[in-house]
């Protein structure tokens, strides 16, 4: 099968540090792409990183990628492309073996992802570089997915001096996705004139054999009739009773919170005021003595008598209210006085504590005059003999 051009045409890298220029086939890069994404989306949180060998082509000035070889890294420490032990030895022998699978082609660096990282050679890198990849010309090719943009990427190499710029690419550059390329159809390409571009999509026609006969007619069946369904119809409003149920309960305990609040602050306000109206009105229907049923005189004077009996009784409901402030004063009083003992025990507690310290501070006097008195007479005896030693040493004795 011939190729394409989009399986020919070369991209290319350069940058002045770098000695050669870097040519690939997209198609290579690609297919390393969908293998990395295919990776990064396996595992939550960045997913798995791999990595594999660059095989292709060097000379005089150029290094060129036309193909590549996966590693199948056992990711023994995680989920990073770190090389355990037994890594080291499948990468060694899958060298080897590209050498005689792809004898035109020769090891010309190696690639792998960065999903938690920036595009770098990390040290675990260089070891990796270093240590298999040791030729001046061998180049590493780091990848870097994302969830919502494209992928970006960045090749490292040798400057002239042997040194590596591995803390960051010097050019990076977006890969994108190349077009689709052409599927064979029954074992043939399809024909140039067969594909249509457009931008950045390719629709290809299949090329159906001249010689292939034309399906026969079928006749189709009528379709089965149905009707229609009644989804979204408006239907009839439905009553909600346990709604005006649960209303009429939200109302009863209104009224019954209502009438506890009444109960408490209002009520035995009218109960006071009712039994002083019941004696009144008691007093006013007793039975008026047959005597006086008819005199003016008699009921003027029961008037006054009742008019009296209830000045009386408001009277009694004003002591009751100054015997009730009293208590209430007679309360506070005595948790003043609760108070105010409390504040002279404390204050006894303090004198004693002061007239304890004053006892200390008096003997503490005492002894600091006893000691002045010894320290003086120390002093005086140590004068008298200073004295008579100098006198003992006196010539003219």
């Amino acid at each position: 099968m011939a190729e394409s051009p989009i399986d020919t045409a070369l991209g290319t890298w350069n940058v002045p540090e770098c000695p050669f220029t870097i040519e690939y086939l997209p198609r290579v890069l690609d297919d390393i792409r969908l293998a990395v994404v295919d990776a990064f989306f396996s595992l939550p949180r960045g997913g798995a990183e791999i990595g594999g060998i660059l095989l292709g082509n060097h000379s005089e000035g150029k290094v060129t990628i036309s193909e590549y070889v996966a590693l199948d890294c056992e990711h023994a420490t995680g989920p990073s492309f770190v090389l355990s032990p037994n890594d080291e030895v499948e990468l060694r022998k899958l060298l080897e073996r590209s050498t005689s699978e792809h004898p035109a082609l020769t090891p010309v660096g190696w690639y792998h992802s960065h999903t938690r990282s920036d595009v770098f050679l990390s040290d675990a890198d260089l070891a990796i570089h270093k240590q298999f990849f040791p030729e001046p010309w061998q180049v590493a090719l780091v990848f870097k997915p994302h969830t919502f943009q494209p992928m970006r990427c960045g090749f490292f190499f040798r400057e002239a001096d042997g040194s590596i710029h591995a803390s960051a690419t010097y050019r990076e550059f977006v890969l994108e996705t190349i077009p689709l390329r052409p599927v064979p159809i029954n074992g043939m390409a399809a024909p140039a004139s067969e594909v249509e571009t457009t931008g950045l999509v390719i629709d290809i026609k299949a090329a159906v054999p001249e010689e292939a006969p034309a399906p026969a007619p079928v006749e189709e069946a009528p379709l089965p009739i149905f009707e229609a369904p009644t989804f979204g119809m408006p239907t009839e409003r439905k009553s909600w009773p346990w709604m005006k149920t649960a209303l009429g309960l939200v109302l009863g305990c209104g009224v019954c919170i209502a009438g506890f609040q009444f109960g408490q602050n209002w009520l035995p306000k009218f109960v006071s005021s009712g039994k002083t109206a019941t004696k009144a009105v008691v007093t006013a229907s007793a039975p008026v003595p047959a005597s006086a049923s008819g005199d003016p005189k008699e009921i003027a004077k029961l008037k006054q008598d009742l008019a009296a009996q209830i000045e009386e009784t408001h009277k009694v409901e004003r002591m009751l209210a100054d015997q009730s402030l009293l208590v209430s004063q007679a309360t506070k009083m005595k948790d003043r006085v609760a108070e105010l003992e409390q504040s002279l025990s404390e204050a006894k507690a303090q004198a004693a504590d002061v007239a304890k310290l004053r006892k200390d501070l008096a003997a503490s006097n005492d002894r600091n005059r006893k000691l002045s008195k010894s320290l003086t007479d120390t002093q005086n005896e140590l004068k008298q003999q200073q004295r008579k030693r100098l006198g003992n040493q006196d010539p003219a004795k």
